[in-house]
C-alpha cells in the first residue's frame, strides 16, 4: 500500500548546489519501504521528474510510478530469470531507452530551429529545470517528448534494477 501523496502546493522545494530537492515530498511519495530499505514500487521517482502537463507524458509518469517491484520480479521468475539476469535485462532496457532518447533528440535538433546540439537537448530534458509544459504536438514537439520518455524510461529501469538487487540482497526474491 502506498503512502499518501501531498499535492504540489504542500511541497516546498529547496535548492542545494543547483539540484531541486523537495524534502517534504521525498518522504511523502517514497512509497512503502520494506526490509533492507527496498521500495515496493517506483513512486519515489516523483521527486525526480517534473509533473508534466501533456497527457501522453502524464501516462508515462503514472506507469512508472505504479510499477511494483514484486510484479517485475514475479515476471522475471516466470521467465526463469535469476536475480542477476533480471537486473542485467533492466540495465539493458535502460541503455536502449537512453539510445532512443538520443535518437529522438537528434531528430528534434534536425527539425527545430534550435541552435542546441542533441547532447544539450538531452541535458536540458534531464536537468532540474525541464519545462513541465513540454508539448508533444508536431514533429519537433513529438521528438522532444520521445526524448523525455526515453530518459524517464532509462531512469525508471535503472531504479527497478536497483530495487531488484535490494530485494535479492535481502532475501525477498
Amino acid at each position: 500500500m502506498d503512502s499518501p501523496h501531498l499535492s504540489g502546493s504542500e511541497c516546498r522545494p529547496a535548492r542545494i548546489t543547483g539540484i531541486r530537492i523537495c524534502f517534504v515530498c521525498l518522504m511523502a511519495v517514497s512509497g512503502q519501504v520494506l526490509a533492507g530499505g527496498c521500495h515496493e514500487n517506483l513512486s519515489y521517482l516523483r521527486a525526480r521528474f517534473p509533473s508534466f502537463t501533456d497527457p501522453s507524458l502524464q501516462q508515462v509518469e503514472q506507469a512508472i510510478y505504479s510499477t511494483r517491484v514484486s510484479d517485475a520480479i514475479a515476471e522475471a521468475k516466470s521467465k526463469g530469470s535469476s536475480p542477476e539476469d533480471a537486473v542485467s535485462a533492466e540495465m539493458e532496457q535502460a541503455n536502449q531507452d537512453l539510445q532512443s532518447a538520443k535518437e529522438a533528440s537528434n531528430t528534434f535538433v534536425s527539425v527545430s530551429i534550435s541552435d542546441s546540439s542533441a547532447d544539450e537537448v538531452l541535458r536540458e530534458l534531464n536537468g532540474p529545470h525541464v519545462d513541465p509544459n513540454l508539448e508533444c504536438d508536431g514533429v519537433a514537439g513529438s521528438s522532444a517528448c520521445a526524448a523525455a520518455v526515453g530518459l524517464m524510461g532509462a531512469v525508471a529501469n535503472h531504479a527497478l534494477a536497483a530495487e531488484m538487487q535490494c530485494f535479492a540482497r535481502n532475501g525477498m526474491w
